[in-house]
C-alpha cells in the first residue's frame, strides 16, 4: 500500500461531513472554506447553496475525490487541482451504490471491480463524472472500440478505465477554488505531492507511465523536459482539454496505441 493510499484508509468515510482529520486544523470549523452543514440532494436544493455564484466553500457532505483509478496498474494519470461541483454531485451521494463503489476506490480496494475509474462505469451513465469524462475522451474512446474492440463502446470504456487515474492535490469539492493559500497547509495536499514526485514522476522519466497536469498547478514545478510529462499553462490550463491536437490528448494516443 502507498503512503497516499494508507494516508487516506485513516479518514472515516461512513459519514460526513468528510474531512481527513489531519486537514481538520488548515480547513477549520468555523472559517470561510469549512460549511460543515450535513447536506443530500434535496436539503442542497433547498439551501442557500445551490447554483450559488463564487461558492468556494467545500462541499464536505460529499465524499473527498482525492484520487480515482487503480493507482498501482493505470499508466495515464492526470493531476488536477481539486474536484469542482455539479448540480447533481449530491443526486449521485445519495446514490448507495455509487457511493461504496466511491469508499472502496478510496481505500484501493479493488478486487472484483472492473471499473476503477468510476467516471467511465456505463453503469453510472446517468451520473455527472460520467458525463463529463465520457464527453472529454469520447474520441479517444471511439478510436479505442474500433481499433480494439469492434466498435464497441462498452469495450473501451472499460479498457480506458483500467489504465487511467487521476490524482486531486486539494480532494474536496467546491463550485470555485479559492484556497490557494490553504494548500501548503494541507496535509492532504503535502501527500498528494509526494506522491506525484516520488511515485508518478520517476515512472513518467522511465517512459512507464504517461503524466498530464492541468489546471493551473503550478506548485508541482514538474519536470518538462520528458516526453511522458505534460504540462498544460495558460488557457490550455483553464481548458484542460484532452482530445487529438491537444498535448494531452496526443500524449494519451500514444499511450493507448503503443503499450
Amino acid at each position: 500500500m502507498n503512503s497516499l493510499v494508507k494516508y487516506w484508509n485513516e479518514c472515516d468515510l461512513s459519514k460526513g461531513p468528510y474531512v481527513h482529520p489531519a486537514d481538520e486544523k488548515a480547513i477549520g470549523k468555523e472559517a470561510e472554506f469549512s460549511d460543515r452543514r450535513l447536506l443530500n440532494h434535496r436539503k442542497f436544493i433547498d439551501s442557500d447553496r445551490f447554483g450559488l455564484s463564487g461558492d468556494k466553500t467545500f462541499h464536505l457532505s460529499l465524499l473527498p475525490v482525492p484520487y480515482q483509478g487503480n493507482l498501482a496498474t493505470a499508466d495515464i494519470f492526470l493531476l488536477f487541482l481539486n474536484p469542482g461541483l455539479g448540480l447533481n454531485d449530491y443526486y449521485t451521494d445519495d446514490d448507495k451504490l455509487h457511493s461504496e463503489r466511491h469508499r472502496r476506490i478510496i481505500r484501493q480496494d479493488l478486487d472484483g471491480v472492473d471499473y476503477p475509474y468510476l467516471s467511465l462505469d456505463p453503469l453510472f451513465s446517468w451520473s455527472g463524472g460520467f458525463q463529463y469524462w465520457e464527453k472529454k475522451l469520447r474520441k479517444h474512446l471511439r478510436a479505442v472500440a474500433d481499433e480494439r474492440f469492434g466498435g464497441h463502446y462498452v469495450g473501451a470504456l472499460k479498457h480506458l478505465g483500467s489504465r487511467l487515474a487521476t490524482i486531486e492535490i486539494v480532494p474536496y469539492h467546491s463550485a470555485r477554488f479559492g484556497a490557494g493559500r490553504l494548500i501548503a497547509k494541507m496535509p492532504s495536499a503535502g501527500q498528494a505531492t509526494s506522491f506525484v514526485w516520488e511515485h508518478l514522476v520517476p515512472k513518467a522519466k522511465a517512459g512507464a507511465i504517461t503524466l498530464i497536469a492541468t489546471r493551473q498547478i503550478k506548485m508541482l514545478n514538474l519536470p518538462e523536459n520528458c516526453k511522458d510529462i505534460v504540462v498544460y499553462k495558460g488557457p490550455l490550463a483553464r481548458g484542460a482539454h484532452l482530445g487529438p491536437g491537444t498535448p494531452g490528448g496526443d500524449a494519451i494516443s500514444r499511450r493507448l496505441k503503443y503499450s
